[in-house]
Parts: C-alpha cells; sequence; structure tokens
C-alpha cells in the first residue's frame, strides 16, 4: 500500500492543475485528484505536494493539506492531516487591539 513517484499524474487544465492517484482510480476510492488553481500554484507546487505526500510530511497551507489528504492511501498520514486540521481550527485567532482601546 506504498504510494510511488509513477501512481501521480499532473494534467494542465484551463484554469488549475490536477493531481490523480491512478492507484486509488483503479481501487475505487471517492477521493482520488485534487485540483490546484494556477493563479497560486504552480507545477513545481504539484511536484512538491507529492513529494510531501511520499515523504509523509504535513504541508503548511491548508488548501495543499486538504490536497495531500485527498491524495495519499496511508491511513496514518490521512489522521496526522485531520489532526493538523483540527488543531489549527483551535487555536485561538491573534486580533490586534487599536491603541485607544488599551
Amino acid at each position: 500500500m506504498r504510494d510511488e513517484r509513477n501512481h501521480f499524474i499532473i494534467d494542465k487544465c484551463r484554469t488549475n492543475y490536477r493531481i490523480r492517484n491512478r492507484v486509488k482510480e483503479k481501487m475505487g476510492y471517492e477521493f482520488n485528484h485534487t485540483h490546484l488553481p494556477k493563479w497560486k500554484y504552480n507545477y513545481k507546487s504539484c511536484e512538491e505536494l507529492i513529494d510531501m505526500v511520499l515523504d509523509g510530511k504535513i504541508p503548511q497551507d491548508s488548501y495543499l493539506r486538504e490536497s495531500a489528504y485527498r491524495l495519499s492511501r496511508k491511513e496514518n498520514y490521512r489522521q496526522a492531516i485531520l489532526f493538523k486540521i483540527d488543531k489549527d481550527l483551535q487555536k485561538p485567532k491573534y486580533v490586534n487591539k487599536p491603541v485607544a482601546l488599551r
């Protein structure tokens, strides 16, 4: 159940890049691809996302985190991503108070 580099395909669409996991497609998984918009990410970002999935590293960007979750087949990695998402949601947001209210 180990993913390899040749399991992933990067397709250039009109406004985005589509990354597919061919093995997950054949096995009938519901989530087997993701889209990365071209205005925010480039082809190298797609390759870096694939490398992160293969190495088991969790991306810092929340959109890439969700994309890595959709592409990976490793259950431990997917659970770690969900844990990181929940942890970030519980983090208090910083709000800069105006000087007049201090």
